[in-house]
C-alpha cells in the first residue's frame, strides 16, 4: 500500500490505461465461468478515481516487495494531496465504509458487472453503506490512513473476491471533474437484471428440491448404516479374537500385516486374503469372509451417505453462491430498478374487459410474490393472472399456469405477433421447478408493440413489468392466449331487448310488405275488372248520312 509517487503526471495514454484487456482467470463468486477479457470491456461510464489534474501515477499492480503482506502490490496507487476528492470509478452501490486495517479508511463499491472497487487510505469518507453512486461522484477525500508512507489513493479492483489488475478495467477511462450527480434509471439494464434474478431463483429452488431428495435418500441409507455398524462391530470382534488366537500360536509377519489391515478396515492394504485364510480352519474362514463382507458393506454405505450429503450440500452451496453474487449485482444496480421498459401507454386493440384487467395488474406492481400461488396481496404467477381478470369481471377458475393455457373454455391461443393488451403470455422455462415440457409461468401483455408485460416474477421483486422482446430470459414465450369473456347479466338483458326489438321491427317490416303486396293485388284486380267492363260495352253507331 505504500506510495512511491516520484514519477511526474503524464497523459493517460502513456499510463497504460488504454492497454488491451487481459484475462484474469479468476472465478467470480456469482458465476460458473471465469471473468475473461471479453467481459471486462471498458465502459464510457468508468472514470479515473481522482479529478483531472490532481494526481500523479504511483505504484502499479503486481509490484513485488516486503512492504505488502501478500508479497506484492494489490492495486494501483494515485499520488495526491490530502483532501483531494476521491471519485467513484463507475456506477454502483457502496457495500462497506470504515476502518480497513492496513487499508485505513476504506470504501468498497459493488458494480453491476460483478466487480468491486476499493478506495483506501482516505482522510474522509463521504458516503454510507447502501448508498448508490455514479461514475465521477465524490465519495471521499485522499488521506494517509492505514499502512502508508505518504498521502495517496490506493485503488483496487476485485473479481470474485480476489485483487486483479485495475488497468484493464480502467482501460479507456477518462479523467473528469468531480460531480455530485444523483443516480438515473436504465430500463434495459433493469429488465435484463430482473430476468437473470428470476432465472437464478428458479435454479436455487430446483437445487433446494434436489437437496431434499438427496438428503431423504441419505436418511434411508443411514438407517441401514446403523444396523450395519452393529454388524460390523460384531464382525470386528470375531476378527480380533481370531487374530489373537493365531498370534499366540506364532505366525509370520505377513499374516500380522494382513490381519492388522482388515481389523482396521484398511481394505486397500489388505491385498492377500489367502495369507490369512491359510492359517485358519473352515469355520474360521467363513467367519473371516463374513467379517470382511460386513466391513466392506458398512464402508460402502458410509460412502453412499457421504456422497449424497455432499451432493446436496454442493447443489445448495452453488445456488447460494450464484444468488449471493446476483444479489450483489442487484444491489449495485438498484438505481436502475426504479424504471422499467413500460412507458405507461396501453395501446388500443383489447376489449374493455382486457383494458380493465391490465389496469388492475399494473396497480399491483411492487406487491410481493409467494410460491403458494396467492391471489393477493401476495401473488403467485397464476394467481396474479387470475385475479387481474377476475377484477375485470371474468369468473374463470383459479388454475395452474399449464392448466390455464390448456383451458379452451376460457383461453383461445393467439399467434405470436397478433397479441393484444390483456392477452395472457405463457412461458416454458424447463428450469427444474416443474415437470419437463410444462408451461410453468404466466403473465399479461401490456404493450405488444414494445414487448412490455406484467407478472408476479419472483420472491425478491414481486409483481413487476418486464419485456419479452428485449430481455433474453423472457424472449421466447411458449404461447399467447386471449381470454373468452362471458357476457354479463346486463349484457344478456340488453342483447335480449335488442333481439326482441329487432324481431318486432322485422315482423313489422314483413307485415307492411305483406300489406303492400295485398294492396297491390287488390289494385291490380280492380284495374282488371274496370278494363273488362270497358271492353264489354257496345261501340257507338255512326250517324246516318244525309240523302
Amino acid at each position: 500500500m505504500r506510495a512511491r509517487v516520484s514519477r511526474p503526471c503524464v497523459a493517460l495514454a502513456a499510463l497504460g490505461l488504454s492497454v488491451s484487456l487481459l484475462a484474469t482467470g479468476v472465478t467470480p463468486a456469482f458465476a460458473d465461468t471465469p471473468i475473461t477479457a471479453s467481459k471486462l470491456i471498458p465502459s464510457a461510464r468508468r472514470v479515473i478515481p481522482l479529478p483531472a489534474g490532481t494526481w500523479t501515477f504511483g505504484e502499479t499492480f503486481g509490484t513485488a516487495g516486503p512492504m505488502w503482506s501478500s508479497g506484492h502490490h494489490t492495486g494501483q496507487d494515485f499520488g495526491a494531496g490530502v483532501g483531494v476528492p476521491v471519485l467513484a470509478a463507475a456506477d454502483g452501490v457502496v457495500i462497506f465504509t470504515g476502518n480497513g486495517g492496513p487499508y485505513g479508511n476504506l470504501t468498497e463499491i459493488q458494480h453491476p458487472d460483478g466487480v468491486q472497487s476499493w478506495y483506501a487510505h482516505q482522510s474522509k469518507i463521504k458516503v454510507k453503506t447502501g448508498q448508490h453512486v455514479l461514475a465521477g461522484q465524490v465519495i471521499g477525500a485522499v488521506g494517509a490512513t492505514g499502512n502508508v508512507t505518504g498521502p495517496h489513493l490506493h485503488f483496487e479492483i476485485r473479481v470474485g473476491g480476489q485483487p486483479t489488475d485495475p488497468n484493464p478495467w480502467l482501460g479507456g477511462a477518462s479523467a473528469v471533474a468531480a460531480t455530485n450527480s444523483a443516480p438515473i434509471g436504465d430500463a434495459a439494464a433493469a429488465d435484463e437484471l430482473r430476468g437473470k434474478l428470476t432465472e437464478a431463483e428458479d435454479g436455487a429452488a430446483a437445487a433446494a428440491n434436489f437437496a431434499v431428495g438427496e438428503r431423504a435418500k441419505a436418511a434411508k441409507i443411514t438407517k441401514k448404516l446403523a444396523i450395519a455398524n452393529k454388524q460390523e462391530q460384531a464382525a470386528r470382534g470375531v476378527l480380533a479374537r481370531y487374530v489373537r488366537s493365531v498370534y499366540k500360536a506364532g505366525v509370520d509377519p505377513e499374516f500380522l500385516l494382513q490381519a492388522d489391515a482388515i481389523t482396521n478396515s484398511d481394505l486397500a492394504g489388505y491385498t492377500d486374503r489367502e495369507v490369512l485364510l491359510s492359517y485358519s480352519t473352515a469355520s474360521q474362514n467363513q467367519a473371516v469372509i463374513a467379517a470382511l463382507k460386513s466391513v466392506s458393506h458398512t464402508e460402502s454405505l458410509r460412502k453412499q451417505v457421504t456422497a449424497l450429503v455432499t451432493s446436496a450440500d454442493e447443489a445448495v452451496a452453488k445456488a447460494k453462491l450464484q444468488m449471493a453474487g446476483l444479489q450483489a449485482q442487484l444491489d449495485a444496480a438498484a438505481l436502475w430498478l426504479s424504471t422499467t421498459s413500460f412507458n405507461g401507454q396501453i395501446p388500443a386493440g383489447g376489449s374493455p374487459q382486457a383494458l380493465a384487467a391490465v389496469q388492475f395488474a399494473l396497480s399491483q406492481v411492487g406487491h410481493p410474490y409467494t410460491h403458494a400461488g396467492g391471489t393477493g396481496p401476495a401473488y403467485g404467477c397464476n394467481g396474479f393472472a387470475w385475479r387481474a381478470w377476475h377484477e375485470a369481471g371474468s369468473n374463470w377458475p383459479l388454475q395452474m399456469a399449464n392448466q390455464q393455457a390448456l383451458n379452451s373454455q376460457w383461453v383461445v391461443p393467439v399467434p405470436a405477433g397478433q397479441e393484444q393488451p390483456g392477452d395472457l403470455i405463457f412461458f416454458r422455462f424447463n428450469n427444474g421447478t416443474d415437470l419437463p415440457g410444462r408451461i410453468d409461468h404466466v403473465g399479461m401483455v401490456v404493450n405488444p408493440g414494445t414487448g412490455a408485460f406484467v407478472h408476479a416474477a419472483s420472491e425478491r421483486t414481486g409483481v413487476e413489468v418486464n419485456n419479452y422482446k428485449t430481455t433474453s430470459y423472457y424472449r421466447q414465450p411458449a404461447m399467447f392466449g386471449r381470454m373468452i369473456v362471458p357476457k354479463s347479466d346486463a349484457q344478456k338483458v340488453a342483447e335480449a331487448k335488442a333481439t326482441k326489438a329487432k324481431a318486432k321491427f322485422e315482423a313489422k317490416v314483413k307485415a307492411d310488405a305483406l300489406a303492400a303486396q295485398k294492396t297491390a293485388r287488390q289494385a291490380a284486380k280492380k284495374a282488371a275488372r274496370e278494363a273488362a267492363k270497358k271492353a264489354a260495352k257496345p261501340s257507338a253507331s255512326p250517324s246516318p248520312s244525309a240523302t
